[in-house]
């Protein structure tokens, strides 16, 4: 596990490419231990490409689930908001093929859990601005990175990243409702990596 509790950044083996890729004593959750990772897009000028990259692992050989909390806000009134590529590479970070997740800090996005929106920099002060974000890694991956891209409009954060094993059976993401009527709806979602038929329960 990671959670950036040692004030040496980046932590060992780990790399980053810019000086606004940094340690902010922000903590996830307000869980055990210190600190987190700031994307400091309030300050990075626009298209400012900032990444952090775990060291390379060994295979697992096996699908395996990437988990790690964050934080985020918008600016207000600001058009474009900042992005946060998951990247995986399976030859040590020479090349990046493998998406697994594409967030931005605009209200709705995946980075900002709470739809905040200020004009100062954004750093979280409250165990419920933070979230957990989850997704599966192929078993030939054997280094990840987040790479965040600037707009020129607010800070967001990382921490406490673990490598567990998948659940048996995963949450759905990118669900959507349309066509409300009063007896019928549609529901859509997307789910990486699921195979087969869907088993789906609802309730009112």
């Amino acid at each position: 596990p990671q959670d950036f509790s040692s004030t040496f950044f980046p932590p060992d083996c780990y790399e980053t490419s810019h000086a606004w890729d940094l340690r902010n004593a922000a903590n996830g959750f307000a869980a055990a231990g210190t600190g987190s990772v700031l994307w400091q897009c309030f300050s990075a000028p626009v298209g400012q490409v900032m990444t952090l990259s775990t060291p390379t692992f060994t295979p697992f050989g096996v699908p395996k689930q990437l988990n790690f909390d964050v934080a985020g806000a918008e600016f207000t009134g600001n058009a474009s908001p900042d992005q946060l590529f998951v990247e995986a590479s399976t030859d040590g970070g020479l090349t990046w093929p493998i998406t697994l997740a594409s967030m931005t800090n605009a209200i709705g996005g995946a980075l900002n859990p709470l739809g905040t929106s200020i004009t100062g920099g954004y750093v979280p002060t409250t165990a419920a601005e933070w979230a957990t974000r989850s997704f599966i890694f192929s078993g030939t991956v054997n280094r990840i990175r987040w790479r965040g891209v600037s707009a020129f409009s607010n800070n967001f954060f990382a921490d406490n990243i673990t490598v567990t094993d998948p659940p048996s059976c995963l949450e759905p993401s990118a669900v959507a409702i349309s066509n409300i009527a009063s007896t019928s709806a549609d529901v859509s979602w997307a789910c990486a990596g699921c195979t087969g038929t869907y088993i789906v329960e609802y309730g009112v």
